[in-house]
């Protein structure tokens, strides 16, 4: 199982944008694998995601 906290992920990965605040209410999550631009194969196994305040 992998634990992540969403909120301080993006607030590392958008600093630059407004110092990684949020900007408005989040209206859905995209996971998705890219190996288009690698031309290389790439595979995803995804299980159930569920969003908690723990």
């Amino acid at each position: 199982m992998e634990k992540r906290n969403v909120y301080e992920d993006y607030k590392r990965l958008f600093r630059e944008i407004k110092g990684g605040e949020p900007q408005g209410t989040t209206q859905g999550v995209q996971i998705y694998i890219n190996s288009q631009n690698t031309r290389s194969e790439a595979e995803a196994a995804l299980g159930e995601i569920y969003f908690s305040k723990r």
